[in-house]
């Protein structure tokens, strides 16, 4: 099998039931796949995302936050996650990851990976695992 091109890798996240996104440094959303675009669009409203400035619907607190992540990930954070409440959401609930991506050795931004359902202990997500534990 041969490795996946970028287009056949940016076609798998569009068939992905998670919203994917990529801001840069400066907050701007530089990549969204399809279910990013349905996501931010049931929660934060109607608008092309690829493009927008995530600091528009962002606290000046959160863009503190974010500025403290950026930094976080520089000094070596793996990765981080927390859940949230949106009312537009299903369920009302949303897992948020995030993840740095690097670029010679620099980290240029975030990856955020939105799963609609609290995967927290006691949230949703848990009562509908396809395996269960033994």
């Amino acid at each position: 099998m041969e490795p996946l091109d970028s287009q056949q890798i940016l076609a798998m996240y569009d068939q992905l039931g998670a919203a994917i996104a990529v801001i840069d440094r400066d907050m701007k959303i530089i990549y969204c796949n399809q279910q990013a675009q349905k996501f931010y669009s049931k929660v934060f409203g109607e608008r092309e995302y690829l493009g927008y400035s995530t600091r528009n619907c962002h606290s000046q607190v959160n863009q503190r936050n974010i500025d403290a992540l950026f930094l976080m990930f520089a000094m070596g954070k793996p990765m981080n996650f927390y859940h949230a409440n949106f009312p537009g959401a299903e369920g009302g609930e949303v897992t948020v990851l995030q993840f740095p991506y690097w670029v010679n050795g620099k980290v240029e931004g975030i990856l955020e990976i939105n799963v609609e359902s609290s995967l927290a202990a006691g949230g949703r997500g848990e009562h509908r695992r396809v395996f269960q534990e033994t």
